[in-house]
């Protein structure tokens, strides 16, 4: 069975390490379960989108604690966050930990993208040979990573039963406590206020991206206007233009998931889409504030570029919330963005129009 190709780069995770365990195979790094500062700067960059990307380690085998031949194997992604929120659950617990290869990604996400899978257990169960480590033959995944992963394949080239634990890693004490056996409670996906909001800094992020291009477009827009405008005012100008614009980053990458549960629809785009309507409305009310005329034109176009780029920030969220799956991800991307895109060309096309005609 081939093995995939390893990242140039894994993240230098050596401050976790607290020393070694002898066993028939060799020594086997011993990890810290308490987050460190240089932990807490790993998921800052991660929420904050810097260098979102590079945040992989080294796959292998870990031990937590002083474990034997009969204690508990947990399987897990070798994202760095992934990795230290279940560390850090583990404190005062004998175990293994397996890290695979998922390039980076979460379990979640890995498993919808088929890197979570039954080979890659495969092909770590037998690199870390973890068949002579272990005297018992099971293996405990997350919940999440049943997607992507064919239980029975696992079983048949290494023995290992798979056993899904809880979906929360804070949840594994208590399922390892009960014979690792879930109640309903472990089972139960939720998606709260709080776990809407710490996704959003992230998106902030990548949507402000969209806000230089932005200020561009009505910089190029205002130099179309009768005669043109000068310098400083030109910038003036451009920024009020822009700020509504701005604000709607806020509102599809914020305010959209706050709102969640109370806006109408199942789909993400929709949701999107009815807060871009109302926010459209309010735009128009406060013209004045935002510098633009009350032209039809202008309130059709910037209507329907401030509804599509809601529209669109929300749509990012149906990959990462449990009220979607991820053929339902996909049926909803390519349904909505060519829409989305067909309204911010023509939104586009009305403003300058708009310039030319003074309609």
């Amino acid at each position: 069975m081939d093995l995939i190709e390893e990242p140039v780069n894994y993240l230098d995770i050596s401050h976790v390490v607290t020393g070694y365990i002898n066993t028939i195979v060799g020594p086997i790094a011993r990890i810290e379960t308490q987050l460190q500062l240089q932990d807490f700067w790993h998921d800052g960059r991660a929420r904050l989108s810097i260098k979102r990307n590079a945040l992989a380690i080294a796959p292998g085998l870990f031990a937590v604690g002083n474990p034997s031949e009969l204690s508990p194997v947990l399987v897990t992604a070798n994202y760095k966050l992934t990795f230290d929120k279940l560390r850090m659950e583990l404190t005062g617990l004998d175990l293994w930990i397996l890290v695979i290869e998922t390039k980076g990604v979460n379990v979640w996400c890995s498993a919808g993208k088929g890197t979570f899978s039954a080979q890659e257990i495969i092909n770590w169960v037998r690199q870390t040979s973890l068949d002579k480590v272990v005297a018992h033959r099971q293996l405990i995944l997350p919940q999440l990573a049943a997607p992507g992963v064919v239980a029975h394949s696992v079983t048949k080239f290494t023995g290992f039963k798979v056993v899904y634990g809880p979906i929360r890693a804070g949840d594994i004490r208590a399922f390892i406590a009960n014979g690792n056996k879930a109640n309903a409670d472990m089972r139960r996906v939720t998606f709260n206020l709080s776990e809407r909001i710490v996704l959003t800094p992230v998106e902030l992020v990548l949507g402000a991206k969209f806000f230089p291009f932005i200020l561009i477009v009505f910089g190029l827009l205002d130099l179309l206007n009768n005669g043109g405008l000068a310098g400083g005012n030109l910038l003036k100008v451009a920024g009020y233009n822009s700020l509504a614009y701005w604000l709607a980053i806020v509102i599809g990458t914020v305010l959209v998931p706050i709102m969640l549960p109370l806006l109408p629809f199942r789909s993400f785009a929709l949701k999107g889409t009815v807060a871009g309507i109302i926010w459209s409305i309010l735009v128009i009310y406060w013209g004045d504030v935002f510098q633009f005329s009350s032209q039809i034109t202008v309130m059709l176009g910037n209507s329907l570029l401030l509804t599509a780029l809601i529209s669109f920030l929300a749509l990012n969220f149906t990959g990462s919330t449990p009220y979607t799956s991820f053929t339902g991800t996909q049926k909803e991307t390519l349904a909505a963005v060519p829409i989305q895109i067909i309204a911010s060309l023509l939104g586009l096309t009305l403003l300058i129009v708009s310039r030319f005609t003074g309609i």
